[in-house]
């Protein structure tokens, strides 16, 4: 009796952690679309430095794409179920105006015509990404 007890305390004080471990970061398909916002947006800085307007508009048009398909899918940070409280419901509206708001920057960025309006775009749409990530980017193990 006494070691089905100990088993039992044992196996109960590893749950924590080991849900905490197991918490599907970097594996939701939300994750998998951050991934390709991030290489998209590592690929637009070249492409500025050189002032290929075709290959950014391409990339904007892509980052655009993402951005707005991510609007749906709740950040891990927020809640790894569907039902929210009421504080779950702010912040997840507040995901999305940020997710808006990067599309709408990437919009803009596709049809820029000029390289100078194309950085500054480019800058808040940096500004907008980190401040995403402060907000709501869950920290993996």
């Amino acid at each position: 009796m006494k070691r089905v007890l100990l088993a039992s305390l044992l196996t109960l004080a590893m749950v924590p952690t080991s849900y905490a471990a197991s918490a599907k970061c970097g594996e939701t398909p939300l994750a998998e679309i951050m991934g390709d916002m991030k290489k998209t947006m590592k690929s637009l800085k070249p492409a500025l430095a050189k002032g290929q307007a075709d290959e950014i508009a391409q990339l904007a048009g892509k980052l655009e794409s993402l951005a707005e398909k991510s609007i749906d899918y709740i950040p891990l940070k927020i809640s790894e179920t569907k039902q929210l409280n009421p504080k779950q419901k702010a912040q997840f509206t507040k995901y999305q105006e940020g997710m808006k708001k990067l599309a709408s920057v990437a919009k803009e960025l596709a049809s820029a015509k000029d390289d100078k309006t194309r950085k500054d775009l480019a800058k808040q749409i940096g500004k907008i990404n980190k401040q995403g990530h402060r907000a709501f980017k869950m920290k993996c193990d």
